[in-house]
């Protein structure tokens, strides 16, 4: 009894089965129609259903549909049943995406998409919307030169946008979305932030722009983001070497969005100089009348702080109240205005030296002024033992007497 396999694919479930069936050889001659006709109607009825049909130009798995590089010029026709599924267009020739483009049967199950290096140059609003579930979205080395604030507006779920190696030239983009985590816009030919640039992305938490044309920032940008709720990467950027650069980078350093060991460099008449190193410092102290050497003593007593904390193995919770108290007020000092911070230095304007200095003279004072002391109280005690009339003394006068 041969076997034959038939690959079918169940709606919902897409999984293969196979079937046993036996030889025509052993149907009877007026039954074999009959039975052809069942099993062709029992197909009809399955692809009917909705199975999750794989395009001809894709490969695809029970949570995949991979259609990578293969020279694409339209979305192909889709339909993704069942598990929460991987579509990969990337690598194609799309240009332009249209409104239907991705409104396929079972679009909701989508959770990832790879339209990377697709040769994208126009998008219009409202195409992602029937990807109900997507949380990562990939637009990166496309051809985008602008994108709708709104186009990832109706996705509740999205996570990350990949959007590096585009051509916006100017503005970043501004973009709207309450469940964003994750930005990426690095090497895009971005020279400018809008102040609003953030105002709608309440739950980002890294943003990548490393690489772009960045010459400076408005402070506005960040002002209303809260410290250590973002981290930012910016190395690589053109920037100026002026004194609003200057306290800018002071400014996130502060608030801990970016990290400083990142290289952070601008040119000037003498060469490169390091934002956050030496000559960053003699820089601000030179035109700008910054005391950047009190920023870096504030920098590393913050650190120390945390070190501390993290040395306490089992704090009580009268410590811990008392250490979170005290570092609360710690970092409210270093975000104060910066005329609070100026006019601490002007009442402390004395430097390392002088103090040291002033020190040891008043530890040399100290020492001669109790030696003096010590020769006067010494002295007296003398003289007055002289004076007091000893036992001997007293017999003899009174024998006189």
């Amino acid at each position: 009894m041969p076997m034959h396999e038939y690959q079918i694919k169940i709606p919902e479930i897409c999984v293969f089965y196979k079937i046993n069936y036996i030889s025509f050889e052993s149907i009877p001659d007026g039954k074999q129609t009959s039975v052809m006709m069942i099993l062709l109607l029992l197909f009809s009825l399955l692809l009917f259903q909705g199975g999750c049909t794989c395009p001809v130009q894709c490969d695809c798995t029970e949570t995949s549909v991979l259609c990578e590089g293969r020279s694409l010029t339209q979305i192909p026709t889709l339909n993704v049943e069942g598990s929460p599924a991987i579509l990969d267009l990337s690598g194609n020739q799309f240009t332009f995406l249209t409104i239907g483009d991705l409104a396929f049967p079972g679009s909701r199950h989508v959770v990832e998409l790879f339209l990377n290096n697709s040769g994208i140059a126009d998008i219009c609003g409202g195409v992602f919307d029937s990807l109900e579930n997507l949380q990562e979205l990939y637009l990166g080395g496309n051809f985008l030169s602008s994108i709708g604030e709104d186009i990832v507006a109706r996705l509740d779920g999205l996570v990350v946008l990949e959007m590096s190696n585009n051509y916006f030239y100017e503005n970043m983009p501004v973009l709207v979305s309450e469940s964003l985590e994750v930005l990426s816009m690095a090497n895009s030919k971005i020279s400018n932030i809008p102040d609003k640039a953030l105002s709608y992305l309440p739950n980002l938490k890294l943003l990548l722009l490393q690489q772009n044309d960045l010459q400076t920032i408005s402070m506005e940008v960040f002002r209303a983001v809260p410290a250590d709720s973002l981290f930012m990467r910016l190395s690589f950027n053109p920037w100026v070497c002026n004194c609003a650069n200057v306290e800018l980078f002071r400014f996130l350093d502060n608030k801990s969005l970016i990290d400083r060991t990142d290289p952070y460099h601008c040119l000037i008449d003498s060469g490169v100089m390091d934002i956050y190193g030496k000559t960053g410092r003699k820089f601000a102290r030179k035109h700008c009348n910054k005391n950047m050497d009190l920023d870096d003593g504030l920098n590393e007593s913050r650190a120390m702080i945390d070190e501390n904390r993290k040395s306490l193995e089992t704090p009580t919770e009268s410590k811990r109240k008392y250490l979170d108290a005290g570092r609360e007020g710690f970092e409210k000092n270093l975000v104060s205005p910066p005329e609070t911070i100026t006019r601490g230095c002007a009442l402390s304007s004395i430097t390392i030296f002088d103090f040291y200095l002033i020190l040891v003279i008043a530890i040399i004072s100290g020492f001669v002024f109790g030696a003096i002391l010590s020769i006067l109280c010494y002295n007296i005690r003398l003289r007055y033992r002289k004076l007091e009339p000893t036992s001997d003394s007293k017999v003899e006068l009174l024998q006189k007497l």
